[in-house]
This record gives C-alpha cells, sequence and structure tokens, in this order.
C-alpha cells in the first residue's frame, strides 16, 4: 500500500511544498471522485470511494505540520501513540504550567489584551517548535521529533482554550 507522500507523488519530506500538496490533491481526486464512476460496477465504485477517502486522509495529514511530522516518525517505525517512553521535558512542563495560570487568571479578570498576548506567546512557540521538529526530522532524531509533536499538540489544544475565552471575553 502506499504511503501517503507516495499517494500524491511527493517526497516524504517535513519542509512539504503545501501549493504542490494541494495541486496533487485535486488531480488524484478528480481521478478517483465516486461521481467519476457513476455508471461504473458497484465494485468499481467501492474501490473509487475508498481511493477516495485514502486521498482525504493522506491529504488532511500531509497539510497539518504536527500530523505530519507524527506521520513521518511513524514511517520511520516510531510510534507516535505507543511511544509512551518519551516524557514531556520539566521545562515544558512548567510553561504548561504558566501558561495555564496565566489564562486563569487572564479570564478571572476578563483582559482581552493580555489574552491577545498569550495568544502571540504561543504562536511563536508554535513556529519554533516547528523549526525543531523540522531539523530533527532532517536529522532523523525521530525520537525528538516526536517529543516536539507531543508539545505541538498541547500547543493546539491550548490554544483552542484560548479561542474559547476571547469567546466568553466578548460575551
Amino acid at each position: 500500500m502506499q504511503n501517503y507522500f507516495e499517494i500524491f507523488h511527493l517526497p516524504q519530506s517535513f519542509s512539504l511544498d503545501i501549493v504542490a500538496l494541494n495541486h496533487a490533491y485535486y488531480q488524484v481526486q478528480s481521478k478517483t471522485h465516486p461521481d467519476r464512476f457513476s455508471n461504473s460496477s458497484s465494485q468499481q465504485k467501492k474501490i473509487a470511494m475508498k481511493w477516495a477517502a485514502r486521498a482525504n486522509e493522506a491529504y488532511q495529514v500531509l497539510k497539518d505540520p504536527p500530523k505530519r511530522a507524527a506521520y513521518i516518525c511513524q514511517l520511520n517505525g516510531v510510534e507516535f501513540q505507543s511511544d509512551l517512553g518519551i516524557a514531556i521535558t520539566p521545562e515544558f512542563l512548567i510553561q504548561q504550567m504558566e501558561w495555564c495560570e496565566n489564562l486563569e487568571s487572564i479570564i478571572s479578570i476578563r483582559d482581552a489584551q493580555a489574552l491577545k498576548e498569550l495568544d502571540t506567546e504561543l504562536c511563536i512557540s508554535r513556529e519554533t517548535i516547528l523549526q525543531e521538529v523540522e531539523k530533527f526530522l532532517e536529522s532523523k532524531n525521530f525520537l525528538q521529533a516526536v517529543l516536539c509533536v507531543r508539545q505541538l499538540m498541547f500547543l493546539e489544544k491550548f490554544r483552542e482554550k484560548i479561542s474559547n475565552a476571547f469567546i466568553v471575553l466578548e460575551s
């Protein structure tokens, strides 16, 4: 079975050309879309639906940097979900606690400006960690890349909390 990069005929690389991914995705979709097989046999329709679903799944993973990094690690034998031996660094755990406390304080005093600043800080941290992920993947240090992906996952979930806090502050 083809891996996600092979489906789109793209190099297996974290620094993926998103324009090329989009173009390849639309090409694959145009060939495999179930509507193209409306007059085909039921077996051909099922195959087309499976290919279209696989292309959609591949596209969703490859267009999202943390998911793409985790997938590259998986392709190289480091299972993201089952690799429980990798822990978040103590420094990052402390940073998490500080961010959480800061968010609670911001919400309690309803400070929209401070919330924007916290969001900006998280965006900067995300970009820094993405650069680290790329460095670790290029050097084939997949265990460290997984550690960074876990940090990115926290940041994404925490940014959802910030988005919800913006809604609360606006009401």
